[in-house]
C-alpha cells in the first residue's frame, strides 16, 4: 500500500466515515517526467501529444513537437497537474493515438514515447515516489 493511500484510508477511519473514503480514494501514479524520442536512424517526424483529465476528457495540455532525423529528445515541460491523467501520442500524420493512463499505476512515473516509423509506443519507469531527480510535482509523496 503506498502512503498516499494508507493517509487516506487511516484519515477516513479516524473520523469515523471510513466506509464512504474506502470506496472513493483515487490511486494513480504521478507523471514526473515525460519525453518524446526520435528513433536513431529516423526520419524528421512531427509527433502531436495530448494530455487529458482522465475523469473528466478536459485537455490540460496539446502541442506538436517537431523531432530530428535521427537520435533525438524532446523533454516535455511539466504543464500537467498530478491527478489521474490520460496521455496520448502519435505522428501527425497518423489518425491513431497510442494512450497512456496513469490511472493504471501507484507511484511516480517517467514516461518516454518513442515515435516510429509505423506509430508511437511508451517506454516507462514505475519508481518509488519521489524519484531522485523529479521534473515536476517535487512534493509528491507516497
Amino acid at each position: 500500500m503506498n502512503r498516499r493511500r494508507f493517509l487516506g484510508v487511516v484519515t477516513c477511519a479516524g473520523s469515523g466515515l471510513s466506509a464512504g473514503c474506502l470506496s472513493s480514494g483515487k490511486r494513480y501514479g504521478t507523471l514526473q517526467r515525460f519525453m518524446l524520442h526520435n528513433i536513431p536512424g529516423g526520419d524528421p517526424v512531427t509527433a502531436e501529444v495530448r494530455i487529458e483529465l482522465d475523469d473528466t476528457d478536459e485537455v490540460v495540455h496539446e502541442d506538436s513537437y517537431e523531432l530530428a532525423e535521427g537520435f533525438d529528445e524532446v523533454l516535455i515541460d511539466c504543464v500537467w497537474p498530478d491527478e489521474p491523467l490520460r496521455v496520448m501520442t502519435r505522428r501527425a500524420d497518423s489518425d491513431e493515438w497510442s494512450t497512456l493512463s496513469t490511472a493504471d499505476y501507484e507511484e511516480c512515473l517517467l514516461v518516454l514515447s518513442e515515435i516510429q516509423e509505423n506509430g508511437t509506443g511508451f517506454l516507462k519507469s514505475e519508481e518509488e515516489c519521489p524519484v531522485r531527480s523529479p521534473m515536476c510535482h517535487t512534493n509528491v509523496e507516497k
